[in-house]
Order: C-alpha cells, then structure tokens, then sequence
C-alpha cells in the first residue's frame, strides 16, 4: 500500500464519520449553525 493509497484510505473514512455524525445531529434536530460551528466550518 501506498502513501497515497494510505491517506485516500484516511480521507474515505474521516468523510464517512462527518456524515454520520451530521445525520445524527439533523435527526436530533440540532440547527445547522450549531452543526457547523461544532465541525469548524462556515455557512
């Protein structure tokens, strides 16, 4: 396995868990803004 292999791999993953953790949040009908806020990002 590769470098690259090893840090698309990583990305895959990471991108995964954020979209879980965003649909938890939308199920818990926690706010947008609080959502992003919480992951560092700008609306």
């Amino acid at each position: 396995m590769t470098l690259g292999d090893v840090v698309r791999r990583i990305r895959e993953e990471f991108f995964g868990q954020i979209i879980v953790y965003v649909y938890q949040q939308a199920l818990e009908k926690k706010p947008l803004l609080d959502i992003l806020k919480h992951l560092k990002l700008s609306a």
